[in-house]
């Protein structure tokens, strides 16, 4: 996995993203719930920053694309006859992001205006977004299955939160209308946000790492075998440890997103009921008038 500025700079972005969609999700369904219909993006109010969203993603998904190439690149990729796993593994994972950037790339194509769009309905845009989900899903789960120790199971539980996005995606591809399938996803965001985070910090960080576990120093910190336990009791432990952490981290997402509904429910409830507007003298007068005739 990739160190630890990488897994706070990912788990941000990623962070960020889910509480902007469950924000944004709350509003709709709020203001129109009738008419309500899940999106795979949500757009600015402003005409200038409408797609800001999609580049920021843009962005961020070449940024991690060109970490893992670089990190995956060597002058001497042979060792001993065999190319190194950690290089092979950072390849696939700027292979899955290279299909979340054909995703994001879709999305801004059917958003165009000019010559170039394409008219991509939202339940295939949806069906794309699961398509990549659920290959990150095999992928970590794949990469788990290769790495030893509490790294495998780091990877193990965040293949967890790629399957849960797989699988809300691929409901919303079916029901646009489905509300709480479009929270899922937002909330499995959150939830990989913060996991990644806890990953970064349960691998590199030696006052997370749990006890048993070290970190070996002559190791970079983005090769297998960087993080290791001294007996199976240690190991087993730091697994169990990790699960009762990944239980924290879900009730932590189930906190924050009836903090957000309530916080977005309360704040439309003020617009709409709070004030009152004055009532025009000149219709009043009118009203009096017709009121005294006889």
């Amino acid at each position: 996995m990739a160190n630890l500025a990488i897994h706070i700079v990912g788990s941000v972005f990623i962070f960020i993203l889910g509480i902007w969609h469950l924000v944004s999700s709350f509003k709709a369904h709020l203001k129109t719930p009738r008419e309500y219909t899940a999106k795979l993006w949500h757009p600015l109010p402003s005409r200038c920053c409408k797609h800001l969203e999609l580049y920021l993603q843009l962005v961020g998904i070449l940024l991690a694309i060109a970490y893992n190439l670089s990190i995956s690149s060597d002058f001497n990729p042979l060792i001993k006859g065999t190319t190194p796993v950690h290089h092979l593994l950072s390849l696939q994972s700027a292979a899955v992001l290279c299909v979340f950037l054909i995703v994001v790339l879709a999305v801004l194509a059917s958003e165009s205006n000019g010559g170039c769009r394409l008219p991509i309905p939202g339940e295939a845009l949806f069906l794309m977004a699961a398509s990549a989900f659920g290959i990150q899903w095999a992928m970590l789960r794949a990469g788990a299955s290769l790495t030893s120790d509490i790294e495998g199971k780091c990877e193990s539980l965040l293949g967890v939160t790629a399957a849960l996005c797989c699988a809300s995606a691929i409901v919303l591809s079916l029901r646009p209308k489905a509300f709480v399938a479009d929270v899922a996803l937002s909330s499995a965001l959150c939830l990989q946000g913060l996991w990644f985070l806890q990953s970064g910090l349960s691998l590199h960080v030696e006052s997370f790492v749990p006890q048993g576990c070290h970190r070996l120093l002559d190791v970079p910190g983005h090769v297998e075998g960087s993080t290791q336990c001294d007996l199976d009791d240690y190991k087993l432990r730091a697994f169990v440890l990790l699960d009762l952490l990944f239980v924290v981290h879900v009730i932590i997402v189930v906190i924050i997103v009836l903090t957000v509904c309530g916080l977005v429910s309360r704040v439309l409830g003020v617009r709409r009921h709070g004030g009152y507007e004055p009532l025009d003298n000149s219709n009043h007068r009118e009203m009096v008038f017709v009121k005294t005739e006889p």
